[in-house]
């Protein structure tokens, strides 16, 4: 029995999940206090993560209006800003998920964008990241990720 291949706008519904669990693997074991560092001329997580959660209620608000459909609640989101773009994130596919098949050039174009908007900021945080584990002591981690102890 053959599998049907994945249609477009499921793989970049499944990207779209992708990136929350991403953002929770680079921000798992982080000190809250390390979130505002960076080197000079280089963002923060935390000004990362309001840009995500910046360009994720823009997003919402094209796609809905591309799709002819109501925006999502823009009711006050609690929480950290993890919390914030997953609550978001959540939003947009729950939105998207309401689009006819198959999905019109422009939107399945717009996900493909945001796909990518999403990579470029999980390689920034990475960035941060391997940042302060490069710092003695790793003040800023928890605990690493994997143990290189000899």
């Amino acid at each position: 029995m053959s599998e049907e291949p994945t249609s477009e706008q499921t793989f970049l519904l499944s990207e779209l999940r992708y990136s929350i669990g991403q953002l929770h693997v680079q921000l798992g074991n982080l000190e809250p206090g390390s979130l505002d560092q960076a080197p000079p001329g280089h963002p923060t997580i935390n000004s990362i993560l309001d840009t995500l959660i910046q360009r994720e209620k823009s997003q919402q608000a094209t796609y809905a209006r591309m799709l002819n459909l109501p925006a999502p609640s823009e009711e006050s989101v609690e929480g950290d800003r993890e919390e914030v773009f997953d609550t978001l994130r959540d939003r947009t596919i729950a939105l998207l998920e309401q689009a006819p098949s198959p999905w019109p050039r422009e939107l399945i174009d717009a996900v493909q964008q945001q796909v990518s908007n999403d990579r470029q900021s999980a390689t920034e945080i990475a960035e941060r990241r391997t940042e302060l584990a490069q710092q003695p002591l790793n003040p800023h981690l928890e605990q690493p990720l994997t143990e290189t102890n000899p």
